[in-house]
């Protein structure tokens, strides 16, 4: 497989479609959105001081310095253009490494959190996705600086700046914070973990505010979107762990969705990664022969993977996660295959379907599992471990060079520009390769036959070869070999995206050629 076939590729956002620079735009404090794209002043003249304060702490101490993400590198920028000083608050409540437990962030739990002591009291300050801290708070920081009870009321107020902000592809981070009670949940407030989270992080948070943060679109994606999709004939799907507004708003930027009221899509054009999973039924193994079988003996009627997966195969969960799908069809042998339980919903779903929001690891192995199931050439985009079983599981896997080394040594290809416009460049010469191919073997054998045509014809008639085998070598090295590598070195054209991809069963040379 190569990568001028592919018709679906399925993409990141976050330093693929976009710079993974991130950047503070707005913050909510004290039941009011603050603008800080350009008055980075702003809190420190207009919003409660000690709200302002305990916001800071919460960033900072939550912060990598030393080995800082992107998101963590907009939280430190932000707070140098406010001039705050999170060096030295970081210096006072986190003196060592045995002065705060910290509890990282994984895409499963949606968040990050440090527990530490700060005037003889031990605290918890948290952030993540605003929607998963929200849940686990009961109290708010009012616009007094006070705290107050989470009422509906603030709370549906609150909502509905966090879908405003999300609409305009902001990336809305909470904060909140949560004092706590001598051994509460252990000694170390550690005890209780369900999920990845621990119970000290459940219940009784108090929410100080969130920031919402942008990421601008790499330069010339939007135009890569648009040739592959709308000339190339290649479907493109962002999967991405972002929330489903967000996601939305960064697809209709580049391309990806028409620029249409959310409220007029169809369900399946956008969804959440754990409504993709559950509509489809989850991942099974399926013996593709054995399929084929059935469908034809009942006229296809059967319903692919219809909850009648190969016996003793149901649950493959320990199996994708290490990518590997090794087993064999006890009937037939075959190799089975990673698919949905529920295929006519996932290729029903599948023609529509063009992101994925909040998307699990799980997710995006299951989209191209699938996919591939039902004969697509799939490219998948990816940079971190977490990617690593999807890129290995797709035909072509495109990792990042910002991306780690895991993800790099499981893709088949690395973009060195981390930039999803180099991904038309790859079809491109891809595509330009095949036909260069095609040229190269027609050209072959049009001149051979006409050689073994002329000899044979020549040697029938006059009782002697028109051509000595000295004349026949100079013809294969002069003629054939400079003029094939002529037709085999062209570089590509705009042409060759204006087209749909050549299918993975087309021959090389065909009929038509011949």
């Amino acid at each position: 497989t190569w990568v001028g076939e592919v018709n679906n590729i399925c993409t990141d956002k976050t330093g693929t479609l976009t710079k993974n620079q991130m950047t503070v735009l707005e913050v909510w404090l004290g039941e009011r959105v603050y603008n800080v794209e350009n008055d980075h002043g702003i809190l420190a003249r207009e919003a409660p001081k000690e709200s302002v304060g305990t916001l800071f702490e919460i960033m900072a101490c939550n912060a990598n310095v030393e080995d800082a993400n992107a998101t963590e590198v907009g939280f430190i920028k932000f707070m140098e253009a406010t001039q705050y000083d999170y060096r030295a608050v970081r210096n006072r409540l986190m003196p060592d490494t045995k002065s705060y437990n910290r509890i990282l962030f994984t895409s499963s739990r949606k968040r990050s959190a440090t527990l530490l002591r700060k005037d003889g009291v031990d605290w918890l300050y948290t952030f993540g996705n605003v929607i998963k801290i929200l849940e686990c708070c009961s109290k708010i920081c009012s616009k007094n600086g006070e705290e107050v009870p989470l009422t509906e009321e603030i709370k549906e107020s609150l909502e509905k700046d966090i879908a405003m902000a999300n609409s305009r592809a902001l990336r809305t981070l909470g904060m909140a914070c949560k004092r706590l009670e001598p051994g509460e949940f252990g000694e170390d407030h550690l005890e209780g973990v369900k999920d990845e989270v621990h119970a000290v992080e459940e219940t009784g948070l108090t929410f100080y505010g969130y920031l919402g943060l942008r990421d601008q679109l790499r330069d010339r994606v939007l135009e890569a979107v648009n040739i592959l999709t709308r000339k190339a004939g290649v479907t493109v799907r962002m999967v991405t762990g972002d929330n489903y507004d967000t996601a939305v708003a960064i697809a209709k930027e580049c391309g990806i969705l028409e620029n249409i009221p959310i409220t007029t899509m169809h369900k399946d054009v956008a969804m959440t990664g754990h409504d993709f999973y559950d509509r489809v039924g989850g991942k099974t193994l399926l013996c593709r022969k054995c399929e084929d079988e059935k469908l034809k003996a009942q006229g296809n009627k059967y319903t692919l993977g219809e909850a009648n997966p190969t016996p003793g195969m149901e649950t493959v969960a320990h199996l994708d996660e290490k990518g590997t799908d090794e087993k064999e069809c006890p009937k037939c042998k075959s190799k089975l295959e990673v698919a949905a339980k529920n295929m006519e919903e996932f290729k029903a779903i599948t023609e529509k379907l063009r992101v994925i929001s909040s998307c699990r690891p799980g997710d995006k192995y299951l989209l191209v599992a699938g996919l591939r199931y039902l004969g697509n050439v799939v490219g998948v985009t990816g940079d971190g471990s977490n990617d690593a079983p999807a890129l290995k599981k797709a035909d072509i896997g495109l990792a990042m060079n910002a991306g780690t080394d895991l993800a790099k040594d499981a893709a088949g290809i690395v973009l060195l520009d981390n930039n999803f416009a180099s991904i038309q460049t790859a079809v491109n010469w891809g595509r330009n390769i095949f036909d260069s191919i095609r040229k190269f073997i027609q050209f072959q054998l049009s001149v051979n036959v006409v050689a073994l045509v002329l000899s044979f014809v020549g040697s029938a008639v006059i009782s002697q070869a028109p051509l000595t085998a000295i004349q026949l070598l100079w013809v294969n090295l002069i003629m054939d070999s400079l003029a094939s590598l002529a037709l085999a070195t062209d570089t590509p054209t705009m042409k060759q995206l204006e087209r749909p991809p050549v299918s993975k069963d087309e021959y090389i040379i065909t009929k038509v050629r011949v």
